[in-house]
């Protein structure tokens, strides 16, 4: 994904990667911001850890996702929500628990693309 991204911002192409990026990835994203001068921004989804432990124990994926051991290991741990990576651009928090706050996050995201479009670089 690093790559592909890396390849489309080279092009001038606005890109959005969706993950579950943990704090060691900003070294590889930092290198990537800086030759193409990129903005980013990020998103993190966060959720009360009793609902995200009631979500996780809802879904049913393929197999190959081990989500039988992961519930086993995630069971009771308070799972909260990763850093934001330390890479320059703005920060967002949205929170998927039941509270309404698409509203907010799309207005955030709205008045951060207002701050950049006249840069020619999202």
């Amino acid at each position: 994904m690093l790559r592909l991204a890396q390849i489309q911002l080279h092009a001038r192409v606005s890109v959005l990667v969706e993950g579950n990026w943990r704090g060691e990835h900003a070294a590889a994203w930092l290198p990537i911001l800086a030759e193409t001068g990129a903005r980013a921004v990020q998103i993190c989804c966060v959720a009360d850890p009793a609902e995200a432990a009631r979500r996780f124990a809802a879904r049913s994926r393929h197999a190959g996702h081990l989500d039988a051991q992961l519930a086993v290991e995630r069971a009771g741990s308070g799972v909260q929500a990763a850093p934001f990576l330390a890479v320059p651009g703005e920060r967002i928090v949205y929170r998927s628990d039941g509270t309404d706050d698409y509203g907010r996050v799309r207005d955030a995201i709205g008045t951060w693309l207002a701050r950049v479009e006249g840069t020619g670089r999202l």
